[in-house]
């Protein structure tokens, strides 16, 4: 996260902004199987809601080639889970 990377400035401008606007929030960085890792995560946390973007569409072809990371997250997970199209612009 302290590197100069698109990801760690990505990681460092969204808790900035998180903090920003009030909410507790912090960065927990893990490595191994994605959906495996955030699962245990929520299972070891006290969590009222968990946030991920998705690179997918309903009718894209993309998850037919790739794993869909946050629909799997979604069906599992023991609390709330919003889902946010990466790409989309909330203008309001």
């Amino acid at each position: 996260m302290d590197t100069k990377t698109p990801q760690g400035e990505n990681l460092q401008r969204a808790l900035k902004e998180a903090q920003q606007a009030g909410l507790k929030a912090d960065v927990k960085i893990r490595h191994g199987n994605i959906v495996r890792e955030i699962m245990q995560e929520l299972h070891n946390g006290d969590y009222d809601l968990v946030g991920l973007g998705s690179p997918y569409s309903v009718r894209g072809l993309r998850q037919l080639y790739m794993p869909n990371v946050t629909a799997e997250v979604a069906e599992a997970a023991n609390c709330p889970v919003l889902t946010v199209r990466s790409g989309y612009e909330f203008e309001g």
